[in-house]
Order: structure tokens, then sequence, then C-alpha cells
């Protein structure tokens, strides 16, 4: 389980109103574990607003017996949330 961080101080970081962020998670090693591509649009919202942003991908095993796989069993891979 990776856990990260990442404090921008108490003034934040000043983000477009839309466009993409990309988040790469490295092992102790400097392997790339998984690299998140997350686009989002915050043009609707208020100025001086704040919001949250969520990735998640999910594992769904290949031998899952169900005929409906939307609602096959499914576990929790990665997960990123951004402030």
């Amino acid at each position: 389980m990776y856990v990260g961080h990442i404090n921008l101080g108490k003034k934040g970081y000043n983000i477009p109103k839309s466009g993409t962020v990309q988040v790469t998670l490295f092992n102790p090693l400097g392997t790339v574990v998984k690299m998140f591509v997350i686009m989002y649009d915050l043009s609707d919202m208020p100025p001086n607003s704040q919001t949250f942003i969520r990735q998640r991908t999910l594992y769904m095993p290949t031998n899952c017996k169900d005929a409906n796989l939307e609602w096959g069993p499914k576990w929790l891979r990665y997960l990123i949330h951004l402030r």
C-alpha cells in the first residue's frame, strides 16, 4: 500500500479552469507504479470556491462467473483524491 501527501502551502496552487492533471506514483526504487491522468472542468464554479476530484481504479477478477459483469465482485486497486 502506498500513501502520499503533497503540501502546497497555505496559498495553495492556482490552476486553469479546465485541463488535465498528471500524477505519477513511484515505488521506493523509483519505478513507476501507476500514472493517473485526470481531466477536469471547473469553469462553472464560482471564484474562490473549493472542491475535490477523485479517480479510482477497480480490480475485477477475469474468472467471474456472473453474466452481468457490471454487478460482479470488484476491489479497489488505486485511488487518488485531489483537494
